[in-house]
């Protein structure tokens, strides 16, 4: 620098300004990257507790969804039996009421019989 221009010439003193302003942009991103390089050790202890909060939170979640897919395939597969205990029981009731009473009429019918 100092070989090429004089040092009054105005692009020796264009030069030293740029020199000067990427001396300060270094700085500056110096200053910025330190602060991510240099973390307290207490924030690293909350980093470290709060990345295994959130894998035992994330476990959780894939255990209750599986929860959820099994209970799902359950529920469709007892759909039909469900349906079948729920709308034939009041069939089956009915007849056998039905029978139990035919058969009280009988033992009547035939308690008459005898007694004529």
């Amino acid at each position: 620098n100092r070989l090429a221009f004089k040092a009054n010439d105005e692009s020796a003193r264009l030069l030293l300004d740029i020199h000067i302003a990427e001396i300060e942009y270094g700085e500056m991103l110096f200053l910025g990257l330190s602060q991510c390089m240099s973390a307290p050790r207490t924030e690293l202890e909350k980093l470290k507790t709060w990345n295994s909060t959130a894998s035992t939170q994330e476990q959780e979640v894939a255990q209750l969804e599986e929860q959820r897919r099994q209970l799902r395939q359950s529920a469709t597969n007892h759909t039909t039996s469900l349906w079948l205990q729920l709308n034939l029981w009041p069939l089956v009731l009915l007849a056998a009421l039905s029978l139990k009473f035919s058969k009280g009429a009988a033992s009547y019918r035939k308690a008459r019989r005898d007694a004529a």
